[in-house]
């Protein structure tokens, strides 16, 4: 997945090579295990591009084992099956296209029709690097190369301007995120909304917020091509829920204040949460989390949030700083106090937190333990 780039001259237009792709899978999942996403795909049993297409996955037991030189699709088939998700997208698959796959309905296209494409007309380098950018036209007529270029900016309000003038413009675009391991991974882009948020279509996460996987954004190199029909600037997703196998444990960023509403979008508030709450949130949708417990079910804006960091903690270092010492005293004695205020699914300490906080080792956190910690302090 991911991909090396040497910037070659556009005037060499179809004769440029793409750098290789590095062998392996390296990119961010935080919202659900990839087991489990996987183990969904790999369950269904045929092929419908009309109800499918945007979601089409690098990762799926149908075609992810398909070989693109040396590699993969599951390995290394982010760029190639965004493009395969472009040519639908743009309705750009015409009766020449599918003559030149060796198909006779775009019912049977996917992304391993477009690598076995590719395949056919040396396509690939043997690192599975896209060898020329004209490849995609040869094969799918109606699909018209732009350029190869980095966005002006990083900034995300710059560059969601940049992607409503090219979507204005007519064309498609498939970009690199920003990787936290600086590695490689390319995307499709669906539409941006109004906040500057990016839609996207990820070969490698079912996500459609680009933010809420990749919160630095893309990377600056993008791919922009036209197809047959212009792009849908007026597209807004789906509400689509993904339930945790386990929840995810939350705080509230510094300074923030949080409102649950019952609804995605909503106006019933169900929780107000403050700067330091601990909750854990079972599914998604898009940039909402949602919160369940014996008290309230409510969304959040999960930009809000920051995810708890599971670590090993001494006994009664609640704060983790190396020592046992009043601080963390006072972390205890705030707990304590605002487990009785603070509605069932919120706290004041992560799950780390409290089994540091529970000196006796009883499996409860109560006035024992402020004794015993008081104890190990004065020791």
């Amino acid at each position: 997945m991911q991909y090396l780039h040497n910037r070659c001259n556009s005037g060499l237009k179809f004769f440029s090579v793409m750098s290789a792709f590095v062998m392996s899978l390296c990119f961010a999942v935080p919202k659900t295990s990839m087991a489990d996403y996987t183990d969904d795909i790999s369950a269904q049993s045929e092929v419908s591009v009309y109800n499918e297409y945007l979601s089409w996955s690098q990762l799926d037991e149908r075609w992810g084992n398909t070989p693109m030189g040396n590699t993969t699709i599951k390995s290394s088939g982010c760029l190639i099956t965004s493009l395969a998700i472009m040519a639908m997208d743009s309705d750009s698959i015409d009766n020449t296209a599918l003559t030149n796959m060796g198909i006779t309905d775009i019912e049977q296209f996917n992304p391993e029709v477009l690598v076995n494409a590719y395949t056919n007309t040396n396509g690939f380098t043997s690192d599975g690097a896209i060898a020329s950018w004209g490849t995609a036209h040869e094969i799918i007529p109606q699909i018209e190369w732009g350029g190869d270029r980095d966005f002006r900016s990083t900034e995300k309000s710059d560059v969601a301007d940049e992607i409503r003038t090219l979507m204005n413009d007519g064309y498609y675009i498939i970009a690199r995120v920003a990787m936290q391991n600086n590695g490689y991974h390319w995307v499709y882009i669906k539409n941006v909304s109004g906040d500057g948020n990016i839609i996207m279509c990820d070969p490698a996460n079912q996500e459609s917020d680009l933010y809420t996987v990749y919160p630095d954004g893309l990377q600056g190199e993008f791919w922009y091509l036209k197809g047959k029909k212009l792009p849908d600037i007026n597209y807004k997703p789906e509400n689509n829920i993904i339930t945790l196998t386990e929840p995810v444990e939350y705080f509230v960023q510094n300074g923030e204040s949080v409102t649950a509403y019952s609804e995605i979008n909503g106006n019933s508030i169900s929780a107000t949460l403050t700067s330091g709450n601990v909750v854990k949130i079972s599914a998604y949708c898009e940039n909402y989390g949602l919160i369940e417990s014996s008290d309230f079910t409510g969304w959040v804006d999960i930009n809000l949030f920051s995810e708890t960091e599971s670590a090993c903690q001494i006994t009664g270092d609640i704060n983790n700083n190396g020592s046992v010492d009043k601080y963390d005293l006072a972390l205890l004695n705030t707990y304590l106090q605002q487990k009785e205020l603070l509605a069932d699914g919120v706290s004041t300490l992560s799950d780390s937190e409290l089994s540091a906080a529970d000196i006796n080792f009883d499996g409860i956190i109560d006035s024992s333990d402020v004794i015993a910690l008081i104890k190990l302090i004065n020791n």
